[in-house]
Formats: C-alpha cells, structure tokens, sequence
C-alpha cells in the first residue's frame, strides 16, 4: 500500500513540476470532456437508426467513434492547407532571413566556414545554444549565395514559438512543400523514401544555398541532405551534427572578452562602455559572454541611463535572490538577459536541469559522480548520463576524469534558475545530502590514519585501507575545504551544520597527519564562525546547542595544537585555556586530552610547575580502557618531568609510555618516547645507552615516515655530540644540516630556530664565524617571525 501510495505521489509531483506532462494532462482532459459534448452533437444530428445503433454502444466505443470522426477531419483540413498549389514551383524561394549586425569577433570563424563551404559544400557550424551559430551560418551562407543565380533555401526546424521542434517526417514534409514539391502521401517509411528521391532528383536539377537552422538532432536533416548536384548546405545546430556523414564541423566558443565587450559598446553606446571598462568586463562576463545576452544588455545601456556598475550589481543580486519573494525584486528584463544568457538550459530534461542547478550550490568546487549523485538524490546511472550530457553540451567542464563543476562563465545563470526554481527547503536538503556523504566518508578514512599509518608491520587490510584513505583525502581535500569555508545562507545551513563539524574533524585529522598547519588552522576558525541555532534536535543525537558546544572545545582544542606546532605559545595558551574552560562548565569526557595539550604548552612556556600538575590531571582523568590516550599523557608527563630535571620520575613514565605503544603497535609513539629517554639518559650521565634509544627512535620514525619526527632525534643527537665531544663539531655540522634537510618543506616552528643555534654553535667550534653568524640571524628570524 506505501508503494502504491509513494508512485501515486511521485506521478502528481512529475506532473506537476514538468510543463511538458502538464500540458499533455490538460489536453487529455480536455479532449475527454470535448468527446462527450460531441457525442452528445452526434447523437442529435445522426440519421435515427444510425443514432439507435451509437447509442447501444458502450459508451467508451461512442467516445472511440468521436475521436476517430474529429482526427480524420483534423487531417483531412491538415493535408488540404499542406497540398501545394499547381505554380508554387515558381514562387518556393524565400531567401536567408536579414543577418544580425554586426558580427562581432567573429571574422576569423565566417572566413573559415566560408572557405570549408568552397572546398566541400557542406558545413556544420556548432555549439552551445546562444554562441551565434545560427549568426555565423546565415553570414557564411548569405556570402557564398552570391554566387549563385538562384535564390538561397531557409528552414528553421526549431518550429514556430511554443511549438515542438521539426520532427525528421514533418522536416521533409515541410522542405517539399517549400520547394513545390508533392508532399509525401504518408508516414510510411516507403512513401518516405520516394519522397526523398523526388527530393535528390529536384537537388540534381538545382544550383543552390540550403540552409537549415537550428539542427538539434542529426535524424531531422538525414532525408534533407543534398547527395549529389551542385548544391552548398549550410547547417547550425548542436554539436550532435559532428556525427553527420560527409559533413564538415565548425565549432564556436562564447565571445572572446575584448570582443564581448566590443558589441556591447556597438549596441549599448561606445562612451558609456568607455566609462568604466571594468565593469564592462564584469557586465558581459556575468552573462557568459553570449552574444544574444550581451545584445539585450546593450539594449539596456542605451534605454536606461544606470551607471554601468549598478547593471553589475543588478546582475549579481538577481543570481542570488528569487523573483518570487518578494514581487519585483527580479526586474523582468534582467531575467531575459539571464534567459538569453543560457538558451541551452532549456532544452534539457528535467532531470538534466536539475543536477545542472544542485551543482551550483558548489560553483567553484569540482565534485566527483559519487557526490554529484548524492547531492541530487539520484542513482549514480542516471546522475552520470546527466553529467555526461551536460559537459557534452557545453554548461559543464571536467579538468580531471569523473569530476565536474559548473562552467565559470555560466556559474551566474547556473545561480539564478537555482534561486528561481528551487526552494528554499530543495536547496538546504542537497547540501545535507552532499555533507552527509562526505562527513561519513571522512570518518572512514580519518580513524586509521591516526595510528595505521603509524605501523610498519600492518596486516594487509589495514594497509590497504590506509591507501584508499590517504589518496581520498589527497583527491578531495581541497573540495572539503571549499565545502567548509564557503559561504552559503545560514538559513540553509540549519540542517547541514553537524555534518560540516563531523567532516571538520575528519579533515583536520588528515592536516595533522600531514603537517597542513594552514589549512588545519583555516578549517578551526571556519568552525567557529558557524554559529548554531539553540536548541535545535539533531538526527545526530542530542541538540545542536550541546553539538555546537563539544565542536566549539573540539576546535579551541585544535587550535592550541596548530599554535603548539607553529611555536607560537602564548596563542596556543589561550586556545586551551577556552577549551578547558567549556569543559569544565559542561563536564565534558574528553577533558583529559586538553588538560593534556595545555600542560605541554606549560613545559613550552618553562612553567613546569603548573605544566606537570596539568598533565598528571590529564593522566587521571584517562579511563583504565584508554590505552592509548594513558600512553599519550604519559609521555608528555615524562617529558615535563625532563624538563624539570625529576630524572627518575620521567624516566618511569616515558619507559611506561614506550611498552604501551609498542603494545599498541605505534612506532612513531614508541619512537617519541625513546627520543625523550634518551635526554633523560643524558642528564643522568649514562652514556651507554643514549645512542642505542636514539637510533632505535630514528628507525622507528623512519619506518612510519615522519621525517620531522627523526629531524628532531638528529636535533639531540647533533646536539648531544656537540656538548660532549666538540673535538667532533664538523660531526655535529653534518646531523643538524640532515635534520634541516628533512624539515625543508614543512613549516617553520621553534625546534627549527633550535637547530639554526645548535648549526651555529658548531660553526663557532670550527671557527666558522661568517656561517656562525649566518645561522644565528637565521634563528632570530624564525622565532620572530613566530611571535
């Protein structure tokens, strides 16, 4: 009963929101009523036995016998107002309709049609409705009739305004009786086939210009086509005509800019144009560059006195608001220049329409299928048939296989039928789809980035799935990104903002593991400044206010750690300040890691006091499950403890840090605590095994690929044999310059300016002073550059 209930829905909406099927329904309707008021006609004129007879039928044969009567008649009028007259020979010559004036930026196209007319005399120009084929064509077309003595042939098969374009019968038809030649007698494919003999034979006789204008499909001109003869056929259409045999294409592109801007000045005025050339350029980009929308902009310049800036805003501000709230907000003249400006859009189906206006939800990102058919809620098939068709048309582009955006000269038009044909609640439910999609997989690939990669020993489904996880954030980070921090109406966000904050995480994740200090950064902030509606229940558990609340600790927390890592202190102090402050006021569980995070700022400030209480906080707050995370603030205890010079403590701690992550299988983990170990080891003058932790901390790092990480184990290594040995200073030289090796490329932070002093040290024991110096004020820079 649901599904019944669910199709029956489904058809009214399909009805209802295609004007094609509406109209179909309504004169269906129609006829139905009409059949039965002419039954009733009938049965009142009709002979007695013959109105006897009807009337015994059943009634749906009476309405059978109307129909029947009123489309014979129908035909029968059709055919007779068809049927050429005896001298219509003499008089089927109309002529190519006046060509637009003037061709603008189209010189170089007119003489290369011209020319592939005189070499092989047939010549398809295409593209994208609305680039000026049909201009281009009946240009080439009027040029090359001059030298012939007959009058040129012209045939729109478009049809007449609000009537269906030619089909391939009705062009043939309609050809004939141009020309004065008897119409096929039929439909009948033999019939249709004698015509188009008659149709050769005539070409045979005649030396003339064909010209048939607004050719959607090939099958409508396949019959129409000269074989032989002496006949030069010019075709505009689409750029299905590239599949016509024996027939040469030429393919038109929008307006080049200066020329844009040249018909622009030709049709709205040259001193008004002159007046502000950049917003000229503005003007005619916003439309696409297409010449019948920069013809009607002209005829706004040269009716209206607006500055040309207030036409830019104008434009721009119609893409963004809807011209049914409130009434006059879209002026109807601009919304014949968007019209104009992508005739194409209407000939598509409704489907193509539709995934056309979603994708300008994301103007500037380029979305894969998968998220394309998640934002318009259709089966990946039909979403990529659409794809495939929009970018074969020209409204869509794809800088790399399986991705797609808008055309940017078209983002303007793609914006206004979104505003204009999609509500408020269709927009805010694709962009919930399209986060979802991305939130989920983000969380997918997030959690075994964290450790995964972090194993030089992972069974094979691990290692694969760490694979896929680092190429997908690869391939999609910049489309996260530009998802996250692009602006969009809050109030079609209310849905979607949960999602955002759960692929923030995912995302930020990744930067950490790659070190994007900048974008982990942007990521936070963009957060931020996404505020939530109170109160508001989520699918997602609990309300949007406790959701924005754990989001706001999240990204404070996030935030301290970037600063951590960019050396610069003071900020991240006052990140995880706010952060553990919304954790203490709503006790949240996740309070240990910030306690955690801000005792390590405290050892990077030297308040070690304050930096060991917080981290052995953080250490109780760890649950007894949580392995890792005891791991974790074990090591920054230890750590502190090192700094503290508490020699025996921190070496408990750190050796308790190093089995834990080995346990877990964490080698950078286990190789962090090993470096910490082996200062420890130094402070306590035991040499013997310093090396031996440190080595085993630069094979470990290796082996998880964390250059900064075995930089930092060369830092103390080069460091340690400086301060012990400095017989061994160009030794020392040697580490530090490989630990500055393997941090070119990553962002400057503190233990860089650290190394720049070690390197400048160890130029001062080889009595390199100009080196010395050079490492210094390298060092300065740095920690300057940090404050």
């Amino acid at each position: 009963m649901k599904a019944w209930w669910a199709s029956l829905k489904q058809a009214v909406v399909t009805v209802f929101l295609n004007r094609a099927y509406l109209r179909r329904t309504l004169v269906i309707v129609a006829t139905v009523a009409l059949s039965l008021l002419a039954r009733e006609l009938l049965l009142d004129t009709a002979v007695g036995a013959v109105a006897d007879w009807i009337r015994a039928l059943p009634l749906w044969a009476q309405i059978l016998i109307v129909l029947v009567l009123a489309v014979s008649g129908v035909a029968a009028l059709r055919l007779s107002r068809q049927r050429p007259k005896p001298d219509a020979v003499q008089t089927f010559l109309g002529g190519l309709p006046p060509p637009p004036s003037p061709l603008v930026g189209r010189d170089g196209d007119l003489a290369a049609v011209v020319d592939a007319l005189k070499k092989t005399g047939k010549v398809a120009v295409v593209g994208r409705r609305g680039v000026g084929t049909s201009a281009v064509a009946v240009h080439a077309a009027a040029r090359v009739a001059e030298g012939f003595a007959e009058t040129p042939v012209y045939m729109d098969l478009r049809g007449l305004v609000n009537r269906p374009p030619h089909t391939p019968e009705s062009a043939l038809h309609h050809l004939m009786s141009r020309i004065g030649l008897a119409e096929p007698r039929s439909l009948a494919k033999r019939d249709l086939d004698d015509a188009a003999r008659r149709l050769q034979a005539w070409y045979a006789e005649h030396r003339t210009v064909l010209m048939l204008n607004n050719v959607d499909d090939p099958r409508q001109v396949a019959r129409l086509l000269p074989m032989t003869g002496g006949c030069v056929v010019v075709l505009a259409g689409s750029l299905d005509l590239e599949a016509l045999p024996r027939v040469r294409t030429h393919k038109l592109d929008e307006l080049s800019e200066s020329a844009a801007i040249e018909l622009l000045s030709a049709v709205g005025g040259a001193a008004r144009v002159a007046q502000d050339p950049g917003a000229a350029r503005d003007l005619v980009t916003e439309c696409g560059r297409q010449p019948l929308a920069v013809r009607l902009l002209g005829q706004l310049l040269r009716d209206r006195h607006w500055p040309l800036r207030q036409f830019v805003d104008e434009m721009r501000r119609s893409a963004r608001a809807s011209r049914h709230f409130p009434p006059g907000e879209q002026p109807d003249s601009l919304g014949r220049v968007w019209d104009a400006a992508d005739v194409t859009y209407r000939d598509l189906t409704f489907e193509q329409r539709r995934v056309f206006r979603l994708l300008a939800l994301m103007p500037t990102i380029e979305i894969g299928r998968n998220a394309a058919s998640a934002v318009a809620g259709l089966p990946p098939e039909r979403t990529t048939r659409a794809l495939d068709e929009l970018a074969r048309r020209g409204l869509i582009e794809s800088a790399r296989p399986g991705y797609y955006r808008v055309r940017q000269l078209l983002a303007g038009s793609a914006g206004y039928h979104l505003i204009n044909e999609d509500s408020q609640r269709q927009r805010q439910r694709a962009r919930h789809r399209l986060a979802r999609y991305y939130a989920l997989l983000a969380e997918r690939y997030a959690e075994p980035l964290l450790f995964a990669h972090k194993k030089s020993d992972d069974p094979p489904s691990v290692s694969l799935l760490e694979t896929e996880g680092y190429r997908w954030f690869r391939r999609e980070h910049a489309t996260l990104m530009r998802l996250i921090t692009s602006p969009a109406p809050d109030d079609e966000l209310t849905r979607v903002k949960p999602w955002l904050w759960r692929l923030a995480m995912g995302l930020c994740t990744w930067y950490a593991v790659e070190e994007r200090l900048d974008a982990w950064q942007t990521v936070c902030h963009a957060i931020l400044a996404m505020p939530a509606p109170m109160g508001w229940r989520t699918r997602l558990g609990g309300t949007t206010r406790m959701w924005a609340t754990e989001v706001a600790y999240w990204a404070h927390n996030e935030l301290g750690v970037v600063y951590r890592r960019r050396g610069r202190t003071d900020n991240a102090f006052q990140e995880l300040e706010i952060a553990l402050g919304i954790a203490s006021q709503w006790r949240l569980r996740s309070r240990a890691q910030v306690e955690t995070n801000l005792g390590l700022v405290l050892v990077d400030k030297g308040q070690l006091d304050q930096a060991i209480r917080h981290l052995e906080q953080g250490l109780k707050l760890r649950g007894r499950s949580d392995v890792r995370g005891r791991a974790i603030s074990g090591l920054g205890l230890g750590i502190a403890c090192l700094h503290a010079e508490m020699h025996d403590t921190a070496r408990r701690h750190l050796s308790h840090a190093a089995n834990e992550f080995e346990r877990l299988g964490d080698r950078a983990g286990q190789a962090a605590a090993l470096n910490a170990l082996g200062l420890v080891l130094a402070g306590q003058g035991d040499r013997t095994g310093i090396r031996e932790h440190w080595d085993l901390a630069r094979r470990h790092y290796a082996d998880a690929g964390d250059e900064v990480g075995e930089a930092s184990v060369l830092l103390n290594i080069g460091a340690d044999l400086l301060r012990d040995r400095p017989d061994q200073a160009a030794a020392g030289r040697r580490i530090l310059n490989e630990s500055i090796q393997l941090r070119k490329g990553q962002p400057e932070t503190i233990y860089t300016a650290l190394v720049h002093q070690r390197l400048g040290d160890a130029a001062s024991l080889d009595h390199d002073d100009a080196a010395a110096a050079r490492h210094r004020a390298e060092a300065q820079r740095i920690l300057d550059a940090l404050q």
